[in-house]
């Protein structure tokens, strides 16, 4: 058994439009005909926060999302050579605990004359980490991920033409 929700809201703050959002969902171990298989529950739990507004100029906006799963991994096995202190140190299953925060900011600057009809920026940063929890409570592994990234795209556009090009640049930084 288990339970899953979310909502959002759209709304206006002044000049600018704002979203708001969240969503979650809880299940129990996992029931099959002939018994339950432990360590198979998770939770997970997702919110967002966004604003963002324009103008003759362009428009722009930025936003937020937390995002976070905790879910468990049943193991059944045995290792050639592994003591009983390791065998049992799984307890039947792992639990994997994740997180990620990310944030986000765009912009598109219109131009009305000349070749150049926009330049849209964009840039991201998202901090992710992963935990795998022993069935004793002893940390496993970790994998913890910084990452960035930002881009640069300009439109041409040129009066009186058929013809349009894009053209950008990315980059994309990593810390694991």
């Amino acid at each position: 058994p288990g339970v899953a929700a979310g909502g959002a809201l759209t709304t206006s703050l002044g000049p600018l439009a704002a979203r708001f959002e969240g969503s979650g969902r809880v299940a129990a171990d996992l029931t099959t005909p002939i018994a339950t298989l432990d360590h198979t529950s998770l939770n997970t739990y997702n919110a967002a926060v966004g604003v963002g507004g324009g103008g003759e100029w362009g428009h722009g906006g930025a936003s937020y999302r937390f995002y976070t799963n905790e879910y468990g991994v049943p193991v059944e096995h045995e290792h050639e050579g592994e003591t009983p202190e390791e065998h049992a140190a799984h307890g039947g299953g792992v639990t994997i605990d994740m997180r990620r925060h990310t944030l986000r900011g765009e912009t598109e600057f219109h131009r009305d004359n000349g070749a150049l009809s926009s330049i849209k920026l964009t840039a991201t940063a998202t901090d992710y980490k992963h935990t795998e929890l022993e069935g004793d409570g002893a940390v496993g592994t970790i994998f913890d991920q910084f990452t960035t990234s930002a881009e640069a795209a300009a439109r041409l556009a040129p009066k009186n033409s058929d013809i349009t090009a894009t053209f950008g640049v990315r980059g994309q930084y990593r810390d694991i």
